[in-house]
């Protein structure tokens, strides 16, 4: 099980998914995996791969409105959308 949001080279992301690298290329190339949703181009010779997003595309690769569900939970789950605690921190 994965939990949070990190990124993966293409290696680990076969792992994850059981396809190979070429297949998780063409997966971008026709659309099916988006561009910074699932995957993000971090230099022109890098991409690496959300890895719980991509663990939930595969998982529901026939029931996409589950997958799309974990797609509108993302952002919020991002640090930066975190409510900001006030006060003082516990000692």
């Amino acid at each position: 099980m994965i939990h949070g949001y990190f990124f993966v080279g293409k290696r680990e992301a076969e792992r994850i998914t059981g396809l190979s690298h070429e297949t998780l290329k063409k997966m971008r190339l026709n659309g099916d995996l988006r561009e910074n949703i699932e995957w993000v181009r971090q230099n022109p010779r890098c991409i690496l791969y959300n890895a719980l997003l991509l663990s939930s595309f595969i998982q529901n690769r026939n029931q996409p409105e589950q997958h799309a569900i974990a797609v509108e939970k993302y952002p919020a789950s991002l640090p930066h959308n975190q409510p900001k605690t006030r006060g003082r921190k516990a000692a």
